[in-house]
């Protein structure tokens, strides 16, 4: 079988991949909330 992983090597995987998205999700969120208001200010501003 091309590509075959076993279940327990998909799942580890899949573990990773979730934590770094969900870490990326986290990152993306806190940027939002300190950058937004920042640039929002600054085009009212302009």
């Amino acid at each position: 079988m091309l590509g075959f992983v076993s279940e327990s090597e998909v799942r580890k995987r899949m573990g990773k991949f979730q934590a770094f998205g969900e870490c990326l999700h986290y990152v993306a969120y806190i940027s939002n909330e300190i950058l937004m208001p920042f640039y929002g200010d600054r085009k009212r501003k302009n």
